[in-house]
């Protein structure tokens, strides 16, 4: 039909290993073709944003690609929220909104005075704040009250599973969250999002600052990767 600029969709859940097989089928077709055009046939792939793959799509005739897995993984994922300049993810902090439904809803069943829950909020952000200032001069006790304190507010928003059990891992968000504030991945990032707000990209929190995370995220799998 004389197109020379194809997009190819329905691959976004598909195994690398399967995107290649796709290509390479749809590459022995167009080759029929191609001499009939006169300009050289083209690929976008709708989705596909695969470290795994970037590296190989050129040869199949892949110029573009979407995705908007680099933005969703700032507010969906448990422990891929950030995605560093060192190529490592990072799990942002949980802060949540004290008027979140749901944390007026841990008031409720727990007991817990809203003013008391408001205070904490503020005193963790105030912390975090701090902690981006000077937090390379805290002992390792201060932190260590820091994650404890962090913990303890986050299980606010009563994460529960189908089994009506917390779906919180205080361990395991523990060592997450040490791992983030110990390696301080936003002072080594060179986006303005860093740059400006510093540790608060790493705050999970509000649409404001979730969002940006994600913008974050898929500036630097451009720069990183795609340039």
């Amino acid at each position: 039909m004389g197109y020379v600029y194809i997009g190819i969709g329905g691959l976004a859940r598909s195994k690398a290993y399967k995107i290649l097989e796709v290509l390479q089928a749809v590459n022995r077709t167009v080759e029929q073709h191609e001499k009939k055009q006169k300009e050289k046939i083209r690929f976008h792939l709708f989705g596909v944003a695969k470290l795994s793959l970037v590296r190989e799509l050129p040869r199949y005739r892949v110029v573009s690609i979407d995705s908007a897995s680099y933005l969703r993984k700032a507010w969906l994922r448990s422990g891929q929220n950030y995605l560093g300049w060192d190529g490592r993810w990072y799990t942002a902090i949980r802060i949540p909104q004290s008027d979140h439904p749901k944390v007026h809803q841990y008031i409720s069943e727990n007991g817990k005075s809203l003013d008391k829950v408001q205070e904490q909020e503020r005193f963790l952000l105030h912390m975090l704040q701090e902690f981006n200032d000077d937090g390379r001069k805290w002992s390792k006790r201060r932190l260590k009250e820091l994650l404890a304190t962090i913990l303890e507010y986050d299980s606010y928003l009563l994460r529960l599973g189908k089994d009506g059990k917390s779906m919180l891992n205080k361990a395991i968000s523990m060592e997450k969250y040490r791992r983030t504030l110990e390696t301080r991945p936003w002072e080594k990032c060179p986006c303005d999002i860093c740059q400006k707000i510093g540790i608060h990209v790493l705050i999970f929190r509000g649409t404001n600052r979730n969002k940006r995370r994600g913008f974050h995220n898929t500036w630097t799998f451009y720069h990183k990767y795609l340039r």
